[in-house]
């Protein structure tokens, strides 16, 4: 784990103009919690009875099928190993860079349940000792808890998509682990959408999901993690000695033909509080486990300073209009 995340601290550090050589000297020790995990410091827990436990908790007679959704890491704070869910800071900001600009994605054709979770700090994912799988324990108990209740209480067997991003999709994975919840899932799993993180040949025993191979695949998983072309040496931290599965939103495929910009059917681009849409935004081709992108239009309308090999923060941005169009395809098959 705190190998795949080495990667990421880069990429955080190319926005904030800093280089390689100050990530443990400067970030990691400005987001280490103070103290130890210990049980008297993880915040309240959530009732996720109640649907102000919920970004989104929607229902419309017009939909037939459902989207559980588990945002990414959004707290980067040293005060704590989990977010406190009365943060409003943290809870504001994962709204508009997560909710609005990924959840948000699958409204038009489902009805969307996205749970606030008490996620893991970012230092968790580069913790040497146990506190970090502690507090990722913590956030897996709450997505285990909604989705439990998500799924006895209101989806009443209307098929679903499982999409996540980032820590959201390593909890993703460990859901699809779970043979609770496989029970509960049954037979109604249209597409599992587990983004930026990287789905292990490992992982893939512990689930009766297969990998998707084309675009119209239903009961499948579909994972990808966005680099530059040709990032031969980073491309070695997802999963070194592994197998790891990788999706072509272009193509919905897992070979390693280049897709041109031609298949891109358009990037939506968070600027302020407003998403921008990109037509025929970026090409992109599966190597050795991660998506090869070509290299964006414009650096400088992504915020980015500084040269950077990884795009993790644009995985679901820079392929929006494929993810949307590709799950209403998966839909309408289902319910044939």
């Amino acid at each position: 784990m705190f190998r795949y995340f080495s990667i990421l601290i880069i990429l955080f550090l190319s926005f904030e103009g800093c280089s390689t050589q100050q990530v443990g000297r400067v970030t990691l020790k400005g987001i280490k919690p103070s103290y130890a995990f210990v049980a008297d410091s993880i915040p309240e827990k959530p009732d996720y009875k109640d649907v102000d436990y919920w970004y989104l908790y929607q229902y419309s007679e017009e939909h037939e099928v459902d989207v559980f959704f588990i945002h990414p890491t959004m707290y980067l704070s040293d005060q704590n190993w989990n977010q406190p869910l009365d943060d409003s800071l943290v809870t504001a900001k994962t709204f508009r860079k997560s909710i609005k600009s990924q959840a948000l994605l699958f409204d038009s054709l489902a009805n969307v349940f996205a749970p606030r979770y008490r996620h893991a700090t970012f230092y968790s994912f580069f913790d040497p000792d146990n506190n970090g799988i502690q507090a990722l324990d913590v956030a897996y108990e709450d997505i285990k808890e909604a989705f439990t209740v998500y799924m006895t209480e209101v989806n009443n067997d209307r098929p679903l998509i499982i999409a996540g991003h980032s820590q959201g999709s390593f909890l993703g994975i460990r859901l699809l682990k779970d043979k609770e919840i496989q029970d509960l899932i049954g037979d109604k799993l249209i597409v599992a959408y587990l983004i930026g993180w990287p789905v292990l040949e490992s992982d893939s025993k512990e689930m009766p999901y297969s990998f998707c191979q084309t675009a119209d695949q239903i009961d499948c998983i579909c994972s990808w993690n966005s680099q530059k072309a040709h990032a031969t040496v980073t491309s070695r931290s997802f999963g070194k000695g592994e197998n790891r599965y990788s999706t072509n939103p272009l193509s919905w495929t897992m070979d390693s033909e280049y897709y041109d910009n031609s298949y891109n059917k358009g990037a939506m681009l968070l600027k302020g509080d407003s998403l921008i849409y990109r037509a025929n935004y970026i090409g992109a081709r599966n190597y050795k486990g991660i998506l090869a992108i070509d290299r964006p239009k414009s650096k400088k309308e992504l915020g980015i300073r500084r040269f950077s090999r990884n795009y993790h923060v644009y995985d679901i941005a820079f392929f929006y209009r494929n993810i949307q169009e590709n799950a209403k395809r998966r839909k309408e098959v289902f319910l044939k």
